[in-house]
């Protein structure tokens, strides 16, 4: 596998889990370019700013402290509780996804 390049892909993770992500291809030695990503599509997150990529091409190095971003607590308590009411996936069950 020596000279193998790895690319990420997504499934629609939220900008924490795309901070992180884009800790990891900074510092993979065979990242490649032209990642996947689909912040631009997200309706909502749990942070308090939109991540760059949701944006623009390019996020570029990271310079806030930890990995960069900073959770909205009262976002974070609202989806929970959503997701509590609702469960995984309301919408393949015919329910509709609020976070009211």
């Amino acid at each position: 596998m020596e000279g193998w390049q790895v690319c990420k892909h997504t499934h629609g993770e939220f900008g924490l889990a795309a901070a992180a992500f884009q800790h990891l291809m900074l510092a993979a030695p065979n990242a490649c370019l032209g990642h996947q990503q689909t912040a631009q599509m997200m309706e909502d997150d749990i942070l308090t700013e939109r991540v760059p990529i949701a944006d623009g091409p390019r996020w570029g190095r990271i310079e806030g402290p930890g990995i960069g971003v900073t959770v909205d607590e009262a976002k974070l308590t609202q989806y929970d509780a959503a997701y509590r009411r609702q469960g995984e996936f309301p919408t393949y069950a015919g329910k509709t996804a609020t976070a009211d």
